[in-house]
């Protein structure tokens, strides 16, 4: 699967998990251990991310660190969370979900997005240094003007 296709997984996982964690802090129950949903590498999305199928130099970019380090952001927001539906405690899960974990949210669902851009504008340099034979950035964006020189002109067509 590609790079693209895993970050829109992760994005629309990242909504039914939002869902879910409402809904536990709405029936006041849990389900799951939140020690368990404090480890980031856990979950598909995760599992992915820490895998061996992304390739080292994307892993040493700063998109990929900053996606990952708000995917452990939010799992461990989420923790708490369930810590706090698991105590009894529905007004400060509420508070957590609505504050910490919503602006998590909203920094993690845009990282991801902002990697995919990347990734298109890395594999579109790509293309063109195949088609040009040099990197995209050594290609002028306008074309070369040479001087008018009518004696060379005429040595070479002669």
């Amino acid at each position: 699967m590609s790079l693209d296709d895993e970050i829109a997984k992760a994005i629309s996982a990242h909504g039914i998990w939002k869902r879910w964690l409402r809904s536990a802090i709405d029936k006041e129950k849990i389900d799951v251990d939140p020690v368990e949903v404090a480890k980031d590498n856990g979950c598909p999305f995760g599992e992915w991310l820490y895998g061996a199928t992304i390739p080292a130099t994307t892993r040493a970019g700063a998109d990929y660190a900053a996606v990952r380090k708000l995917h452990a952001d939010y799992h461990r927001c989420a923790a708490k969370v369930l810590e706090c539906v698991a105590h009894g405690q529905k007004a400060q899960a509420d508070a957590l979900m609505t504050g910490d974990c919503a602006l998590i949210s909203a920094e993690l669902t845009s990282a991801m997005a902002k990697w995919s851009v990347a990734n298109h504008q890395i594999r579109a340099g790509l293309r063109l240094q195949c088609c040009y034979g040099r990197p995209a950035s050594e290609i002028p964006s306008e074309p070369a003007q040479a001087p008018f020189d009518p004696v060379h002109l005429a040595e070479n067509v002669s």
